[in-house]
């Protein structure tokens, strides 16, 4: 009973540090005989007193200074001069906790910082770190919504933005593509709905202005033309024109004008083809005849029996004389 007291009374002071108390009781135990296999680990815990309790004042100074992994540094080498000592073992576990706590709040912190001043993919960084730092913690996953939502609002002005300075620009194919870009984002976006219901059909306009005057030989059907007339009569209804606008009904006036400006071509045969130019007359069998066609880009084509047809592309361009031969040479 006295062994077992004196033992207890040993680890106690330990536990306390209290050096003096654990070496009365040692000695006690050393003359009471215990056996070496109880005896050796407490001499040993007893020896490392002086250097536990120097560590857990280094542990604690550096907690105080929220030093917190040269705190942990300490509290590792009180754990490997006493690998038993309890109170060691629970400061150590509380002190991980504080370590844990004071990097989730930088984190959280460092992670608002960056998101108030946008810098997202840092802000995403610092609350995935917290979120390791603290398993299902609900701080994290508010500021990933947080997150989220600001990176939405951002994208949004970005492509309003954009959107804004395209429609001044009048580049409205690109501004079709931004504002629709905007709707796959939030289908009930004001600014998007009402800007496509706008560009979209001054897109239209555009495009076919443009292909009047790249396409200008097709204005030779009179359907064609007709639709070049009715893109240039909706151009000329938009009030205050923007400077492509401008630019665009000027040169589509001018096509329009260049297309519609009658030209007399000349036509030779021999009096026996008969001749038809596509989309305009059938000619019938001459020797030589001419044609008022506007300009643009014709087809004649020739018929004679017993011989193979033929077909002749000719343009026709204002201000100089065209003769186009027709003749069917090649008997079959």
């Amino acid at each position: 009973q006295r062994q077992e007291q004196a033992i207890a009374t040993l680890i106690a002071a330990v536990e306390q540090g209290d050096e003096t108390a654990a070496t009365t009781a040692l000695t006690l135990l050393q003359q009471l005989a215990t056996e070496p296999s109880v005896l050796t680990p407490l001499t040993a815990r007893v020896r490392a007193i002086e250097t536990v309790q120097q560590a857990l004042k280094t542990a604690e100074a550096a907690v105080d200074a929220q030093d917190y992994g040269a705190a942990l540094d300490a509290l590792e080498q009180a754990l490997s001069a006493d690998p038993t000592h309890q109170q060691v073992a629970k400061r150590q576990l509380e002190v991980v906790q504080l370590d844990t706590d004071f990097r989730f709040r930088q984190a959280m912190s460092k992670g608002y910082l960056a998101l108030e001043q946008a810098a997202f993919n840092d802000a995403e960084v610092a609350f995935s770190k917290a979120a390791i730092l603290k398993p299902g913690a609900p701080e994290p996953q508010a500021a990933q919504q947080e997150l989220s939502d600001a990176k939405t609002a951002a994208q949004l002005l970005a492509l309003r933005q954009q959107s804004e300075q395209l429609v001044a620009a009048e580049q409205w194919q690109q501004a079709v593509a931004v504002f629709e870009e905007a709707l796959s984002v939030d289908p009930t976006l004001t600014f998007a709905q009402q800007g496509i219901a706008a560009a979209q059909p001054r897109a239209h306009l555009d495009e076919a202005l443009d292909a009047i005057v790249e396409q200008q030989a097709r204005l030779a059907n009179p359907p064609v033309l007709a639709e070049a007339e009715s893109a240039l009569e909706q151009a000329n209804a938009i009030a205050n024109p923007g400077p492509v606008l401008r630019r665009q009904i000027d040169q589509v006036t001018k096509t329009l004008s260049y297309a519609k400006t009658p030209v007399t071509v000349s036509l030779v045969s021999d009096g026996v083809t008969d001749v038809t130019v596509l989309r305009v007359q059938r000619l019938g069998t001459f020797t030589e005849t001419s044609l008022t066609l506007r300009p643009g880009q014709y087809t004649a084509m020739g018929v004679r029996t017993g011989y193979r047809d033929v077909r002749v592309n000719f343009d026709v361009v204002p201000n100089t004389d065209a003769v186009i031969e027709v003749r069917c040479e090649e008997a079959i």
